[in-house]
């Protein structure tokens, strides 16, 4: 787990910003410092909140609070996307707060032993005292291990809203958004899609997020046809930009 921010300092935001977005980013290796290349964010607001000690930092890779699962790829789509939505001008900053971890099926996050971490997630984005000033959007990107371990459509429902009713417990009715990902070395999940798909349907401001199982192979590490190469973790960027905009454009 990246947690320790070594020689990186904390900083503030600036008093002066006023379109705040905060972005919480739940799920696993997807989610996580694992796809190709390493990028550099254009834009000066780009901000990461650590789960790991409740504190902001400039937005650097690899990013603080989600882990690094694959040798010699250490960077992450999310980095893309808050650069993409500061450069369509959708906000003055982005604060990104990634908190997933490779390889770990829903029902552990749900019931398990990373329950905690959903909390503990939450209760950090609530006493950083952004909320008052910030767009708060919950993105889900979760998926390939309950297609790979057969994950009944119904129980994997229930464990997602299980996590969804723990961060709008804490955080309040912000947006839940979960994509359509269940792609695992090259085979998608027709039951785990339905089951994604009906989180939108278990309470207000659920909603369903891109579809991700469109990135192809061209799109993902040769060696595993699961991961983002440079070019999938772009277009998931902007498969996620174009499902977050109509959100954005109300904050």
């Amino acid at each position: 787990m990246c947690l320790d921010a070594g020689e990186r300092s904390p900083v503030s935001l600036p008093s002066h910003l006023k379109r705040i977005v905060v972005i919480p980013a739940g799920g696993q290796s997807n989610c996580s410092n694992t796809a190709g290349g390493n990028y550099e964010p254009q834009h000066p607001h780009l901000y990461n909140l650590n789960v790991g000690d409740g504190l902001i930092y400039g937005a650097e890779e690899p990013l603080l609070g989600c882990d690094v699962a694959k040798p010699d790829a250490s960077s992450n789509f999310l980095t893309r996307l808050g650069d993409a939505i500061l450069l369509a001008d959708l906000a003055d900053a982005v604060v990104l707060v990634p908190w997933a971890i490779s390889g770990v099926p829903a029902w552990l996050w749900s019931d398990g032993r990373f329950r905690r971490n959903v909390t503990t997630m939450a209760m950090r984005v609530r006493a950083s005292g952004l909320l008052p000033r910030a767009k708060c959007i919950c993105i889900w990107q979760h998926g390939e291990t309950d297609n790979y371990i057969g994950t009944p459509a119904a129980a994997y429902t229930r464990q997602v809203v299980s996590i969804a009713d723990t961060i709008q417990t804490i955080l309040g009715p912000v947006p839940f958004v979960a994509a359509q990902a269940t792609l695992y070395q090259g085979l998608i999940s027709p039951t785990i899609r339905m089951a994604q798909a009906a989180v939108a349907n278990s309470a207000k401001c659920r909603y369903v997020g891109p579809d991700t199982d469109m990135i192809d192979v061209s799109g993902r590490h040769h060696t595993d046809c699961t991961h983002w190469n440079v070019e999938g973790a772009h277009d998931v960027a902007q498969l996620w930009l174009e499902a977050l905009e109509p959100q954005l454009r109300c904050a």
